[in-house]
């Protein structure tokens, strides 16, 4: 009966692979996990970011090189919004952006609002954008993990993946011992 035992590995296989495409939730068009809460990065893996978006501009804030820096376009065109006054506010923390023209960003360098927003947590943040003819208040929030939950949350991960492949091996390892001892297994 080599049939059989053809059946149960190709089965066993099968379900040994199903934690890689058996991912959890729906995904939109562009891959985004739908039912997924705002993602959170972790300052060892990541890099701490934030999006905002207006019906006048849109960024993108990170913590990168001790400093937070600010990319600003013009949402309707996508164009870089340059020489603007920006300004952020954390909390009680408030500060001016610099335009930075060799990069095209805004920095700010203070180093209680980058300390505060590299922290562990859930920290919001107000954008106060001015131009000659435009100004907008945009609101966003940086999502900064705690490291020790990254490092669980990793091992949780690998010990799923191993239960994940050690289950289908042994169902299958059982299912051909007791094929043999029926003597239906060669």
């Amino acid at each position: 009966m080599k049939p059989l035992l053809h059946i149960a590995t190709f089965l066993a296989a099968l379900c040994g692979c199903a934690p890689s495409w058996a991912g959890p939730g729906a995904h939109g068009p562009n891959g985004e996990h739908l039912d997924a809460p705002a993602p959170v990065l972790s300052a060892g893996q990541s890099v701490p970011r934030a999006e905002a978006k207006s019906e006048s501009f849109e960024l993108v804030a990170r913590v990168e090189a001790g400093a937070l820096s600010i990319l600003v376009d013009r949402f309707e065109t996508n164009e870089p919004v340059l020489d603007a006054t920006v300004e952020v506010e954390s909390g009680p923390v408030k500060s001016k952006a610099v335009f930075r023209r060799e990069t095209g960003d805004y920095v700010v360098a203070s180093p209680e609002l980058v300390k505060l927003v590299q922290a562990p947590g859930s920290h919001p943040l107000v954008f106060t954008i001015t131009t000659p003819g435009d100004s907008d208040l945009l609101e966003a929030t940086m999502q900064v993990a705690n490291p020790a939950e990254s490092s669980t949350h990793s091992y949780t991960t690998i010990a799923a993946w191993i239960v994940g492949a050690l289950v289908p091996a042994g169902a299958a390892a059982l299912f051909i011992r007791t094929r043999r001892a029926k003597g239906e297994l060669r």
